[in-house]
């Protein structure tokens, strides 16, 4: 009779110990270790250095506005008729045109009669412009001894009458030689029946009564 396989368990026992022991030698270099890490200057920014801000000393001033007036100042400027009228049946100067004297004339100035300001613009503006107008020779004769090479003509006119008309241009041309002292070879004068513009027009139909004595004056022209 054969015996029987053994088995697994038949082998296993704790009653045994194995002891084992080893030793290993090894010779030899290894690799370094690796350096401490650097930064690169062109790899990582260090950061800037801190800013010192130096305070200035600055000095500050205010300048007051100028003076702003309360009203708005205004010069008038008026147009002026450069004719003389005279009165029907009279050669003489009328008297509403202002004549001085000749130590009046010699001090005259035309900017005289650029006055102030007026209080109120839109009231007596006819009456202001009426009295420069009325001092039309004067202004004439100031200007002629303000330009003295000028020269200037004029022309009288009465109705059919061009000896009477250059009567009257002789009228106001002995005023400015005489007055204001101007020569009288720069004033030339003629005689008209009609001035060069008459107020009288043919088919005319108003103020036929005032239109004769609108062409009975002296008008006076400069180059």
């Amino acid at each position: 009779m054969l015996p029987s396989k053994p088995t697994l368990g038949s082998f296993e026992s704790w009653s045994l110990a194995t002891l084992r022991t080893g030793i290993a030698l090894k010779l030899g270099t290894g690799p370094k270790p690796p350096a401490p890490f650097t930064p690169i200057a062109t790899g990582i920014l260090a950061p800037p250095p801190p800013v010192t801000i130096v305070e200035k000393s600055l000095q500050f001033s205010v300048r007051g506005p100028k003076v702003v007036p309360l009203n708005r100042q205004v010069k008038e400027t008026f147009p002026l008729r450069n004719s003389v009228f005279f009165d029907m049946g009279s050669t003489d100067i009328p008297t509403r045109y202002v004549v001085l004297s000749q130590p009046d004339a010699t001090a005259f100035k035309e900017a005289q009669l650029q006055q102030g300001q007026p209080i109120n613009l839109n009231y007596g503006r006819s009456a202001r412009q009426m009295a420069v107008y009325y001092n039309i020779l004067n202004i004439v004769g100031d200007r002629l001894r303000t330009n003295p090479q000028s020269t200037i003509e004029l022309a009288g006119a009465s109705n059919k009458n061009p000896v009477e008309g250059k009567l009257l241009a002789e009228n106001v041309k002995a005023y400015l030689v005489t007055n204001f002292g101007i020569d009288g070879a720069r004033i030339s004068t003629e005689g008209r029946d009609k001035p060069l513009i008459p107020s009288e027009q043919p088919g005319g139909t108003k103020e036929l009564a005032l239109l004769p004595e609108g062409d009975r004056r002296v008008d006076i022209t400069s180059a």
